[in-house]
C-alpha cells in the first residue's frame, strides 16, 4: 500500500512540474494571436488590456500581450494551457473516464489513484457530507451513483465526481469524469492535475467540517488528600 501512494504522489507532482516548465513558450505562443479570439474561444471576456479567466469561482485577469497573471506558477501553467488550447469546439455532455481524454490510457491507473480511489477512500463512508460540500461549492447534481455533482471550474471545461457508498458486496467507489470535449480544451496532464484539485478541494472541505477533539489539559493533576 506504501508504494501505491508513493507511485500516485509522485506521478502527480510529475504531471504538476510538467506543467510549470514551459511557461514561457505559451506566453510567446499566445503572443502571437488575437487576444479577442482566444478569448472568444475560452468562453472568457477580453476588457482593459486582460483576459478574464474564471477558475474555481475567482477572476484571474491575465494581462495581454505578457500574459502574465498575479498568481501562483501552477494556477498561472493551468489558465495558459487553457487559453492556448481551447479552440471553441461546443460541449458535448458526454462524460467520459480518463483513459477515453486524449492521451490519458497510458495514465488512467495514476489518475484513478488519486482521484476516484481518494474520493471512495475519504468520503465512501459520508454521502451526506459529500452532497453538502459539493452544493456549497456550486456543484450541480446528476443522477449517477449514490451522489455525483458537476463543476465547472473553467468556463468550458466541466468535470464530474461520483460516489458510491459501500455495501455488503462491494467496496465504496469514487470516479471524476469529464465532458469528451476535453481535449479541446486542455492537453491531459491539465486535466489531470485540474481533475485531482477537484477531489482535493471537496476532501478538505469535508474534513474541515468534522468536530476538533478536545484540547488535552495542561494543568496539573494535584492529589486529593
Amino acid at each position: 500500500m506504501t508504494q501505491k501512494v508513493h507511485d500516485v504522489s509522485t506521478a502527480r507532482a510529475a504531471w504538476e512540474e510538467t506543467l510549470t516548465r514551459p511557461i514561457g513558450d505559451l506566453q510567446r505562443e499566445l503572443a502571437k494571436r488575437a487576444p479577442e479570439q482566444t478569448a472568444l474561444n475560452a468562453g472568457t471576456v477580453y476588457r482593459d488590456g486582460s483576459i478574464v479567466v474564471p477558475y474555481w469561482g475567482v477572476e484571474y485577469a491575465v494581462r495581454v500581450p505578457e500574459y502574465e497573471c498575479e498568481c501562483p506558477p501552477g494556477t498561472l501553467a493551468l489558465l495558459l494551457y487553457y487559453l492556448h488550447t481551447a479552440d471553441g469546439a461546443p460541449l458535448t455532455g458526454k462524460w467520459v473516464a480518463f483513459r477515453d481524454v486524449p492521451g490519458g490510457t497510458f495514465y488512467h491507473n495514476a489518475f484513478q489513484g488519486y482521484a476516484g480511489n481518494r474520493l471512495a477512500k475519504s468520503l465512501g463512508d459520508q454521502v451526506a457530507a459529500f452532497k453538502y460540500v459539493a452544493e456549497t461549492m456550486g456543484g450541480v447534481g446528476e443522477p449517477f451513483g449514490d451522489a455525483a455533482y458537476r463543476f465547472r471550474p473553467l468556463p468550458r471545461f466541466p468535470l464530474m465526481a461520483i460516489l458510491w457508498q459501500a455495501d455488503e458486496e462491494f467496496e465504496a467507489r469514487g470516479s471524476v469524469l469529464f465532458d469528451s470535449s476535453a481535449g479541446h480544451y486542455l492537453p491531459i496532464d491539465a486535466c489531470a492535475v485540474i481533475g485531482s484539485s477537484l477531489v482535493q478541494k471537496v476532501v478538505r472541505l469535508v474534513e474541515s467540517r468534522r468536530p476538533k477533539p478536545p484540547a488535552m489539559s495542561t494543568t496539573p493533576l494535584t492529589s486529593m488528600e
